[in-house]
C-alpha cells in the first residue's frame, strides 16, 4: 500500500561507470522513462482497458464447503496463523514504516488481514487456487494501494 501523501523518500544507490550512465541517458521512445541529458518530451497517456472478469467456477463452489478435507484443514490453520501474525505485527510495521514513510503499514496490513480472518467462513478452503484468488478480493477491497519497500 502507498500513500499520496506519504511523507519521506527513497534513495537508489549503485555503482556506475561511464557507460551505464550513457545508457541510462540514451534517448528512448519508452513514454513514462524518465528524460536525461536528451532534452524534454511530452508524457503520452497510454489506456489499457481492463478484460472483464468471468468466473469459471459457479457461486455455489465459492463458499465454504460444510465439510472440510484434511487441505482445508491445513488451509484454515495457516490462514489463521498467518493473519494473527500480521495483526500482532501491526505496531512494530507501523514504527518501522515511520522511519521511511507515512508509518501506517501496520495499520494497513493489519486491516487487510482482519478482513482475512472475517471472510474465510466464505472462502473455498478445499480449493487452496481459488481461496487464494478469495483472499486478494478480500485484500482488494480493504487494503488498496501498493505494498512498498520498507
Amino acid at each position: 500500500m502507498s500513500s499520496l501523501d506519504m511523507a519521506g523518500f527513497s534513495i537508489s544507490i549503485m555503482k556506475a561507470d561511464q557507460s551505464i550512465l550513457d545508457r541510462l541517458d540514451a534517448p528512448t521512445k519508452a513514454p513514462s522513462w524518465p528524460v536525461g541529458t536528451a532534452g524534454n518530451r511530452t508524457s503520452v497517456k497510454i489506456s489499457v482497458p481492463l478484460p472483464p472478469v468471468q468466473s469459471t467456477i459457479d457461486e455455489e463452489s465459492l463458499s465454504r464447503p460444510q465439510r472440510l478435507s484434511q487441505q482445508g484443514r491445513i488451509l484454515e490453520a495457516a490462514i489463521k496463523a498467518a493473519a494473527t501474525v500480521v495483526i500482532n505485527l501491526k505496531d512494530s510495521l507501523n514504527e518501522w514504516d515511520g522511519k521511511v514513510g507515512d508509518g501506517d503499514c501496520g495499520s494497513t496490513m493489519c486491516r487487510g488481514a482482519t478482513a482475512i480472518l472475517e471472510d474465510m467462513k466464505y472462502y473455498p478452503l478445499n480449493d487452496a487456487a481459488e481461496t487464494v484468488s478469495e483472499i486478494g478480493s478480500s485484500i482488494r477491497r480493504i487494503m488498496g494501494g501498493t505494498r512498498r519497500i520498507m
